[in-house]
């Protein structure tokens, strides 16, 4: 296998990563903004676990 095939994969793989990564937060945003219970269950568990590692 070539060197050039290996970085072309290597750059295609994370590109797959940046985008799959940017959907997930855009959708995980929109989900959070249309839903207040949601947005109360990541608040509470974000405190919950913050309040743990203390």
């Amino acid at each position: 296998m070539r060197r050039g095939a290996g970085v072309v994969s290597a750059l295609g793989i994370s590109a797959g990563c940046i985008v799959h990564t940017l959907a997930c937060a855009f959708g995980l945003t929109a989900i959070l903004a249309a839903s207040v219970p949601a947005f109360m269950v990541v608040k509470i568990a974000g405190a919950s676990i913050n309040a743990s590692t203390d």
